[in-house]
């Protein structure tokens, strides 16, 4: 993916700035010409602009792993947001 993102990158423009191998996929900075250009390449299944997510539910009583994975001060609080 380093190399697609790179290859992409240097032929239209911008900076890929996040690349996450694991993925294939990449974070572009860049216009939104840049980014229909790249979207365009057959190597490219789609391009998505960077949203806000926010959590819209808190479960109580997640258990212990859950719990622990959204607060890293002890004591646990009992839900997992």
């Amino acid at each position: 993916m380093t190399a697609v993102a790179q290859s992409l990158t240097t032929a239209a423009g911008g900076t890929a700035t996040s690349i996450l191998d694991a993925f294939g996929m990449f974070a572009l900075s860049g216009t939104d010409a840049i980014a229909q250009q790249i979207a365009g390449d057959p190597r490219v299944r789609y391009i998505d602009q960077d949203q806000t997510v926010s959590p819209a539910v808190t479960q109580d009583g997640p258990g212990w792993g859950l719990d622990r994975v959204d607060q890293r001060a002890l004591p646990l609080d009992g839900k997992y947001v």
